[in-house]
């Protein structure tokens, strides 16, 4: 009688795991790499969010208001006294940067006057605009920039 035997040989079967696992390895490496790229887009849109809406509180409550930025947090405060300085008991809200993203300031503190034009922390007028560049774990970095006149933007760099 003649038999013949179907299936897989060990060989084969090692072969194909081998294969997925190179596979899988590829695409955990694009996850971590997406989901870090996501959190540094949504860190950037909450950041430029507060601070639009902290320029349009000085704007409508004709009050100074700011931002203190660290490099894993910042504070939105409401500058009572008028130094253009974050103080004790000024702060309205702090914010914890996303894991694994880091900011840096060119200029830590910053106000948004009555008419929404930047002052620094001497209370002078801006002469050049204020980056803050927000980078992840894997080095990608997004920079948000504050123009003299008030106007916040930010691109991918």
């Amino acid at each position: 009688m003649d038999r013949k035997v179907r299936g897989f040989t060990v060989v084969e079967l090692l072969v194909v795991m081998v294969i997925i696992a190179i596979l899988m390895s590829f695409a955990y490496r694009w996850a971590l790499v997406s989901l870090a790229n996501q959190r540094l887009k949504n860190a950037q849109d909450q950041l430029v969010s507060d601070m639009e809406s902290t320029k349009l509180k000085s704007l409508t409550t004709n009050t100074t208001w700011g931002l203190s930025v660290s490099s894993n947090s910042y504070v939105v405060f409401s500058d009572r006294n008028y130094n253009c300085q974050f103080n004790q008991g000024e702060a309205v809200e702090t914010v914890e940067m996303p894991t694994g993203i880091v900011a840096n300031a060119s200029q830590n503190t910053f106000v948004f006057d009555r008419k929404g034009t930047v002052r620094g922390t001497d209370c002078e007028l801006i002469s050049t605009s204020l980056n803050i560049t927000l980078q992840n774990s894997f080095g990608t970095k997004r920079v948000i920039i504050i123009e003299p006149y008030g106007r916040v933007r930010s691109e991918l760099q």
